[in-house]
């Protein structure tokens, strides 16, 4: 699966099928691959906070993903 593909479905498919077929052991590994990092998920868990004290019943988390270079 090209990069693209693995990025455009991280967040939508368990990321342990995705990893099975991008042949990733550790998820580490694959979320560099698809270039996530550190700063991209500290983003993400930030912007769940602020969408769940916003209005809880309406809140939904979709994983951002940045294009991996």
């Amino acid at each position: 699966m090209p990069t693209h593909l693995a990025t455009m479905y991280y967040g939508k498919i368990p990321t342990v099928i995705i990893m099975s077929v991008t042949g990733h052991k550790t998820e580490r590994e694959f979320l560099g691959y698809i270039g996530i990092d550190n700063s991209t998920l500290s983003e993400q868990m930030y912007n769940y906070w602020e969408q769940l004290h916003s209005d809880p019943e309406t809140a939904t988390f979709e994983l951002q993903n940045k294009t991996a270079n």
